[in-house]
């Protein structure tokens, strides 16, 4: 009894790997491209509406789990059917419906819950993945945010330490400033108030050289005049 399933539309056995159905698939739509391309309307077309239907079952591990189980039951997969493998030509449009039918509730019944969970658990990954990237660059932000606070603050401080120490500079110069022009003035006085001293130091002695003078003068004149006093006595004047 011919015996119609996946692997027949693929070419391949039920113990077929996955390298080995992905070869066959690739095979298949190279053979069939021409012919769907020169008769859309064909059988070809329909042909390759199976060999992707089949693919998509045969490719997917549990969903070809599933098609075994029931392909197989009650047999075990040990005791593989016979398949018998059909020319190109002995595809007739009644088979090929009658594939495609199958095909399409083969695909419904295995696939379409394990496609509706894979993609829940990719948009779930997605978004778990999305949320992590969002954290991380929330993180990353605060991060930088925090080291750019800390290095602003540290600008800060150095650019206050700057302008204290420059004001300290400035204070410490103006009273040095101060001191200098101080003793300076108390020089200027020191030197002004001894000069004066000396002025009147040495107009003193001047009024006392004048004043011995005066004194050595008159008592020039007093010998002067006691000497004529004395002349005029021993001659007789009187």
């Amino acid at each position: 009894m011919e015996t119609k399933s996946l692997y027949t539309i693929l070419g391949v056995r039920p113990d077929a790997s996955i390298d080995q159905i992905e070869s066959a698939y690739a095979e298949l739509l190279h053979q069939l491209k021409d012919g769907t391309e020169a008769n859309p309307g064909g059988d070809d077309r329909i042909r390759l509406i199976a060999a992707k239907e089949a693919y998509a079952v045969l490719s997917n591990s549990a969903a070809r789990q599933q098609y075994n189980q029931k392909l197989f039951a009650p047999q075990t997969f040990d005791s593989q059917p016979e398949i018998i493998y059909e020319e190109s030509n002995s595809w007739s449009i009644p088979k090929l419906f009658v594939i495609g039918f199958f095909l399409i509730g083969a695909i419904w019944v295995y696939n379409d819950n394990v496609a509706e969970r894979e993609k829940l658990r990719i948009e779930h990954v997605k978004e778990l993945e999305n949320n992590l990237i969002k954290l991380q660059n929330e993180a990353q932000n605060k991060q930088e945010a925090a080291q750019q606070t800390q290095l602003d603050r540290q600008q800060e401080l150095q650019k206050a330490a700057q302008e204290n120490a420059l004001r300290e500079n400035t204070l410490r110069e103006s009273r040095e400033t101060d001191y200098r022009l101080q003793q300076l003035a108390q020089q200027e006085a020191h030197e002004k108030q001894m000069q004066q001293q000396r002025e009147e130091a040495q107009r003193r002695q001047q009024k006392i050289d004048a004043e011995r003078q005066i004194e050595k003068e008159k008592q020039v004149v007093r010998w002067l005049q006691n000497e004529n006093q004395s002349q005029r006595n021993n001659y007789g004047y009187r």
